[in-house]
């Protein structure tokens, strides 16, 4: 799996997959939706030796300081 299977978008912020198939396209796996969830992803994400992606957002978790995020595809 490459780096480029996931991205996080930096506005609202939603982690994305694409499509394949001849035309790409996105499909959405998760929407960051704000406090007490994540918001404003930044930084991209990393990837573990087990396929696991993290990230972190700017917004979120229970005080509002952002937070870190753990996806498995």
């Amino acid at each position: 799996m490459s780096l480029s299977y996931l991205m996080a978008t930096a506005l609202s912020g939603q982690l994305q997959k694409p499509i394949g198939g001849g035309q790409w396209t996105e499909s959405v796996v998760h929407p960051f939706e704000g406090p007490p969830d994540g918001g404003f992803s930044y930084n991209g994400m990393v990837l573990d030796r087990f396929g696991n992606f993290y990230g972190a957002t700017v917004h979120g978790g229970t005080e509002d300081d952002g937070c870190v995020y753990k996806f498995t595809p």
